[in-house]
């Protein structure tokens, strides 16, 4: 059984999973708890990541930077230099991960995925260490297939995930939600109007292909909603720049119609509490949330990501009458991202779902699809695995 004096170790790419679990842990006394992740927001950016800030200001923990590197299956040559760069950054992660895992001794390592988490799980079985993983989504993406080989135990968000995993290591725990998602602590998003309330979201990083045709539909989409629009910290696209300069140039009637900023985790409570529709991506943790509040979005799926990943999330979603699918492709015109929030605006006013059935009976059948005590099942299942 682990002890609260025993030491920690959390890492991965899910970070929104990985701070609802470091929550849970603190709250149950455990202090002794390093994180282990990247400090700058993307490879060649100098800004400082969102879950550097959040770990080091909000959480107060111990922070341990990784430089690891990562496979691209898709190169062009606009990105051939920074493939060839995050090629040679694995050798280099995977040495820096094993003076980590030595020099630190966590008793157990806690992975939520990825690219990063993968040199840390490696040099952790290395040194004998336990290793358990969460895996959010309903495919698997290749770092997770190789971290599962070296996993004590394997939590799963979607029962549909345990055929890729040896079976003896599978616990459906269901998908860890951040307690934020349901407490409103703030009131910083308030509108003179009772338009309707949209909140367009790309992620951490944000999604310059979502943020550029939102700038272009704004003027108009603002005389019938308020929007509030999470852009994301990334400096390569400097989209936060964009949206300062698009809002300075709105009307002054609807100017306040719209706010932005980089990242939404000190308000994600209200703004989803105020929020009638969601434009976001469709990752497995976005789904989730969607789906435990019972709302009602407009998904844009990532259309590289590994397996049709996203889609597949976005098609779980749209099941329950709760999603419509608006699927990207490089000649979309803004146009059609306007036409989609229109409907899906209509649908709400009509209190339906995208099948036109009574929007109460997608909420439930939503809610019916998910689990609820994920965060217990992991700290329990995690206790007892020394």
């Amino acid at each position: 059984m682990l002890k609260k004096t025993d030491k920690i170790l959390i890492t991965g790419g899910h970070l929104t999973c990985a701070l609802a679990v470091l929550d849970g842990f603190l709250d149950s006394g455990f202090e002794n708890i390093v994180w282990v992740g990247a400090k700058y927001s993307q490879t060649d950016a100098n800004n400082l990541s969102a879950e550097y800030k959040i770990i080091t200001t909000q959480k107060k923990i111990k922070f341990i930077n990784l430089n690891a590197g990562k496979l691209w299956r898709m190169v062009t040559p606009k990105t051939f230099f920074k493939a060839v760069k995050n090629f040679l950054l694995i050798p280099i992660g995977f040495f820096t991960a094993c003076r980590i895992i030595h020099k630190e001794k966590p008793r157990v390592i806690i992975s939520f995925g990825g690219f990063l988490a993968l040199p840390i799980v490696l040099a952790a079985k290395i040194e004998h260490q336990k290793v358990v993983t969460h895996e959010q989504t309903i495919t698997v993406g290749l770092a997770n297939k190789v971290i599962s080989l070296f996993a004590d135990k394997i939590f799963i968000s979607f029962p549909s995930s345990a055929k890729y995993f040896p079976s003896k290591k599978v616990i459906y725990t269901g998908l860890p939600l951040r307690q934020d998602l349901f407490i409103n602590k703030t009131n910083k998003f308030v509108f003179s109007n009772k338009n309707p309330i949209i909140y367009v979201t790309g992620g951490n990083q944000g999604a310059n292909t979502i943020n550029w045709r939102l700038f272009e539909i704004l003027p108009k989409l603002l005389t019938n909603a308020n929007v509030i629009h999470q852009v994301g910290t990334s400096t390569l696209t400097n989209d936060l720049l964009m949206a300062e300069r698009v809002r300075n140039q709105l009307p002054p009637e609807i100017k306040d119609n719209y706010y932005f900023f980089d990242n939404s985790y000190e308000t994600i409570g209200e703004i989803f509490s105020k929020a009638n529709l969601i434009v976001s991506r469709s990752g497995a943790n976005t789904i989730y949330e969607i789906m435990a509040l019972g709302k009602s979005a407009v998904l844009i799926p990532i259309p590289w990501s590994s397996g049709q990943e996203q889609l597949k999330n976005a098609k779980l979603l749209a099941k329950t009458g709760l999603g419509f699918i608006l699927e990207q492709y490089d000649e979309m015109p803004p146009d059609e991202l306007y036409q989609a929030i229109l409907n899906a605006l209509h649908t709400l006013q009509n209190r339906c779902d995208f099948f036109g059935r009574p929007i109460l009976k997608a909420k439930k059948d939503a809610r019916d699809r998910i689990k609820f005590n994920a965060i217990p099942l992991i700290i329990e299942n995690t206790l007892n695995i020394i």
